[in-house]
């Protein structure tokens, strides 16, 4: 009885244990963008999790990433600001230097998914509503126009009220930025 018991007890743990760890994708949406977001993890056989008590999308941790960038590269971030935590996340870090180094470091994560990027850097400027993406590319690798674009979206999506044309975006071995290089003309960005 004692061995069967032992026995049931690690096979519910193994089969716990196969069921991949979620990591909110997003959190806060409205209707439209959860609509938007759902059917695009549907169409490209996602799986994800609905907590539509306070509207969060919930995804594998390992596809967490791959996931932020590709809903950038087809343009559902573009414009708006979305939440990449649970509420418990932000409740414990919202506006700490801390929390800004979460998001900072979500973001790189993101960004590196794309395959010409090696590492990806992130300073984000509360104070002027800025942002720097600092990007070593693999060798011989070039970023497209529309990856800079997702990239942009993607950064301006994750801080309220940062606008996509206020993110540049700078490769680390050229130092050339891609957009307008007054946007950030400040000693913590160079």
């Amino acid at each position: 009885m004692k061995k069967a018991l032992i026995l049931l007890a690690l096979l519910a743990f193994l089969a716990c244990g196969d069921e991949p760890r979620m990591a909110t994708l997003y959190a806060g949406l409205d209707t439209p963008a959860m609509a938007d977001f759902t059917a695009f993890l549907r169409e490209n056989k996602y799986e994800y999790k609905l907590e539509k008590s306070d509207s969060t999308i919930s995804v594998p941790k390992d596809k967490l990433y791959e996931i932020r960038m590709n809903l950038a590269k087809i343009g559902l971030l573009k414009g708006k600001t979305y939440i990449l935590f649970d509420k418990e996340t932000e409740r414990n870090h919202h506006n700490s230097i801390n929390y800004i180094r979460v998001i900072q470091s979500e973001l790189a994560r993101s960004i590196e998914t794309l395959s010409e990027v090696e590492k990806a850097r992130i300073y984000i400027k509360m104070k002027d509503t800025t942002a720097v993406v600092t990007v070593k590319l693999h060798p011989n690798q070039e970023l497209q126009e529309r990856r800079i674009k997702a990239i942009q979206h993607l950064v301006a999506s994750a801080v309220n009220e940062l606008k996509a044309e206020r993110v540049s975006i700078i490769y680390d071995k050229e130092d050339k930025p891609t957009e307008d290089p007054d946007c950030c003309q400040d000693e913590v960005f160079r």
